[in-house]
């Protein structure tokens, strides 16, 4: 988090001063047609500008105008208002997307006190209307809304972060208790509710775990063909095995992952998707398959997928 605010820094840098060396190397680089504020990484991006625009992140989640002449900045697009988080317009009328601020002021550079009430909710027009009027003279500016003077500071900028991470760990803290709350109320056979609980910390005896507690010599899974590390994902999802029992079931696009979700990810995405009887069926049916890799593992007499869906 101290690395990003200290690469919004140097964004800042280049929003201040944009005749600078620095500034105007960059731009003839990686945004030659927009401002520093609308670019973007691009695909063949250089270590440097990836890391600046990462830092950009911080800028772009806290900034605001301060309306001079309102040339530049667009009414229902970009943030002006002096209101966290957003700084844009709650409730949006039916005006058009590219509108800019200065369309909203009369002749002599006042606003348009009759439209703003007409048209905007009552909340969002106070609030413009509160807005010093600078009139025509004076440019728009962007500013660091945490800081009294408006200028961006290395101190707030990682103060922001650390705060948005504590909101996120917050909320990803209250939704995995309450899974779990709804996974230990499911009407099913206790021994499959610690078996999951087993298989999200990541405690089952597959291949790849005993290889890594160097139980094992070799990760490869042993019941299909391909030189696949047995990880538990594998084993129980992904397996040229298991894959008969889903398609039998009826799930078998369903059990792919997206991008490189764990399994607790994966059965929480689950969970939403199905039902809770469907859901419940899934996670018997799932600690059927790994009875059935440790009967094929060890010597055991493993049933055909349609005795073990049955």
């Amino acid at each position: 988090m101290f690395n990003q605010a200290l690469l919004a820094k140097q964004i800042w840098r280049c929003i201040r001063f944009p005749t600078a060396l620095c500034s105007r190397v960059l731009k003839a680089s990686y945004f030659s047609n927009k401002s520093v504020m609308e670019a973007r990484c691009g695909n063949h991006a250089s270590f440097v500008w990836r890391s600046l625009v990462w830092g950009k992140k911080l800028i772009l989640k806290w900034y605001r105008w301060r309306i001079g002449d309102g040339d530049q900045v667009r009414v229902l697009q970009d943030p002006w208002l002096p209101r966290p988080v957003t700084f844009k317009i709650y409730d949006q009328p039916p005006l058009p997307s590219q509108l800019l601020v200065d369309d909203l002021k009369l002749g002599n550079g006042q606003w348009d006190e009759e439209f703003f009430r007409t048209v905007f909710n009552k909340d969002d027009a106070e609030m413009i209307l509160t807005i010093p009027n600078l009139g025509w003279g004076t440019k728009d500016k962007i500013m660091w809304h945490y800081t009294k003077n408006g200028e961006y500071t290395v101190k707030s900028g990682y103060q922001m972060a650390s705060e948005l991470r504590r909101e996120r760990n917050q909320s990803d803290d209250h939704c995995l208790v309450e899974w779990w709350r709804k996974l230990w109320r499911l009407k099913i056979p206790p021994k499959i509710k610690h078996f999951v609980w087993k298989l999200v910390y990541g405690w089952l005896p597959t291949n790849s775990t005993l290889a890594t507690r160097h139980v094992m010599c070799s990760d490869i899974c042993t019941r299909c063909s391909k030189e696949t590390h047995e990880s538990i994902f594998h084993a129980l999802w992904e397996c040229k095995a298991s894959h008969t029992v889903w398609k039998l079931y009826g799930l078998k696009l369903e059990v792919k992952r997206i991008g490189h979700e764990d399994e607790l990810a994966f059965l929480m995405r689950l969970a939403k998707l199905s039902n809770k009887e469907r859901f419940e069926f899934f996670l018997v049916v799932t600690w059927s398959i790994w009875n059935n890799r440790k009967a094929t593992v060890h010597g055991g007499v493993p049933l055909k997928p349609v005795e073990l869906v049955d």
